[in-house]
């Protein structure tokens, strides 16, 4: 994305730059991430934290795969640097919802003996599954538990 900018502000036409570097990308993704940007917000309680959502409809409507949930948290951390943690909440089949929290520019590590409902998946990535069936109360919930890490207040 850099590079594609780089080339845009000297000159390059946007429009070859723009098909040649989606042209690579299933087109399901495509859609699936067009969705997600539609969702995007920032929490209440902290401006740097990124937050989107996808509906289990989303994903079926589009023919996206389960594999592009993660696709789409690399993509939000590509396209807003100003970010410094990252929420991915997605909507199962039995209408729950699951986070995706990526937490490598914001300098904190979590651990699961603190959030003992956090699994971790990588260095900065971590899951969590709610119960709960509404968006709104999915991102009050992760946001009330990222809220002693992030210094954010209520």
């Amino acid at each position: 994305m850099t590079l594609a900018s780089s080339l845009i502000n000297h000159g390059a036409d946007q429009q070859i730059i723009i098909r040649n570097l989606y042209r690579s990308l299933p087109f399901s993704l495509l859609q699936l991430w067009g969705r997600a940007m539609k969702n995007f917000t920032t929490s209440k309680y902290d401006e740097k934290t990124v937050i989107s959502s996808l509906t289990y409809n989303d994903l079926v409507q589009t023919g996206a795969k389960n594999h592009h949930i993660y696709d789409i948290l690399t993509k939000m951390k590509e396209n807003y640097p100003s970010g410094h943690i990252f929420i991915l909440f997605y909507e199962n089949k039995n209408k729950d919802f699951t986070a995706l929290i990526d937490t490598e520019r914001s300098n904190i590590k979590m651990d699961n003996a603190d959030i003992q409902k956090l699994t971790k998946l990588s260095n900065n990535i971590y899951k969590i599954d709610l119960s709960t069936k509404t968006i709104g109360a999915a991102t009050e919930e992760v946001c009330n538990l990222l809220a002693p890490y992030t210094n954010a207040k209520k």
